[in-house]
């Protein structure tokens, strides 16, 4: 497998990115493709005594940052470090590539080099979140702020499938976000996709509830964009401020942090539990090819990860699986 890594954009400097990278390669046999300024690369490879087979360089001279509008700027600059990047996937020469810059030029690059799988309406960002049991995937988590009722079945399709393929859970339990557990709550798009969605021939477990998302009971969470990434972002917002809350009450008391010590490995335990760099980034499914979307500041641990997830992804023949299963739904739904 080839990986290529945009490891000029982003909020962490390059150099925190291709030690991730060579952490990757160091823990496996994944190939990486190096994107961006060719000098600053070779300058941070060449503070490594290691000769690394498995690295590659490819040169772009541009970047787009993380506050520009993502379709001016992949018109504009062609030569960006994730166009090249997508570019390198669309003929072949990578099997997936990672970007922890703008998500918007991430998912603009891939839609405009890579292209959508045929018969898949919208692509989906599937964000892995982590549950009282395990981990879960829930999608759209924004690639798409309009939504209609066939779009968010073909979400529940593909999420079914890489929660299969990647987080290797057998039956995946596939839940529709709504307002409610009855059949005929939530607005029109929600009842519409109920009625497609319990057609297709997996685990649809119903309507699911917000309280539900961290639960564990349902492992595939299907929403529209506009609601996933609101999700996302107060799922991460609360995880950070649970965190804070505890620290603030234990610099409080004595007996608070001694009591923290005691708990120290849980509470290790959990904050790993909530790390978003366990995967690395969001996989953007319905694409002909794999991409990862990271954070801005993805360190060199998510690096790592996006690297080795992604790289699994690509072993799974995971658009192969989602293009046959689309083209199945679409022949029965006729």
């Amino acid at each position: 497998m080839k990986i290529a890594v945009d490891v000029m954009s982003g909020e962490s400097p390059p150099k925190t990115l291709i030690q991730g990278a060579l952490k990757a390669v160091e823990e496996s046999d994944v190939e990486v493709v190096l994107v961006g300024d060719e000098t600053t690369i070779y300058k941070e490879l060449e503070q490594h005594s290691q000769s690394y087979k498995q690295i590659s360089v490819v040169h772009a001279s541009e970047i787009i940052a993380m506050d520009e509008s993502p379709a001016k700027a992949c018109r504009k600059k062609k030569d960006a470090s994730v166009m090249v990047a997508g570019a390198l996937v669309a003929k072949k020469k990578t099997d997936g590539f990672f970007s922890p810059g703008n998500t918007g030029a991430t998912l603009a690059s891939s839609l405009f080099s890579i292209k959508r799988i045929e018969g898949v309406k919208r692509p989906a960002l599937a964000s892995i979140l982590p549950t009282v049991k395990g981990y879960a995937i829930l999608l759209d988590a924004g690639a798409n702020v309009d939504s209609d009722p066939e779009h968010l079945a073909q979400f529940a399709i593909m999420g079914e499938i890489f929660v299969k393929k990647i987080l290797e859970i057998p039956e995946p339990r596939v839940g529709l976000l709504n307002i409610g557990e009855e059949d005929i709550k939530g607005n029109e798009l929600s009842q519409k996709a109920f009625e497609i969605i319990k057609t297709i021939d997996f685990n649809f477990i119903g309507n699911i509830e917000g309280h539900d998302v961290f639960e564990g009971d349902v492992d595939v969470i299907v929403c529209d964009g506009f609601t996933g990434n609101i999700v996302l972002k107060l799922s991460e917002g609360l995880g950070s401020v649970v965190m804070r809350l505890i620290k603030n009450e234990m610099i409080k008391n004595y007996k608070y942090r001694l009591g923290a010590y005691m708990a120290k490995s849980a509470l290790r335990s959990v904050k790993e539990r909530f790390n978003p760099a366990t995967y690395g980034g969001a996989p953007l499914l319905g694409i002909n090819g794999c991409a990862l979307v990271g954070h801005g500041n993805t360190g060199e641990l998510a690096t790592k990860n996006a690297i080795l997830t992604t790289a699994k992804m690509a072993r799974a023949k995971l658009d192969k699986l989602i293009k046959k299963s689309i083209h199945l739904h679409t022949l029965s739904t006729g």
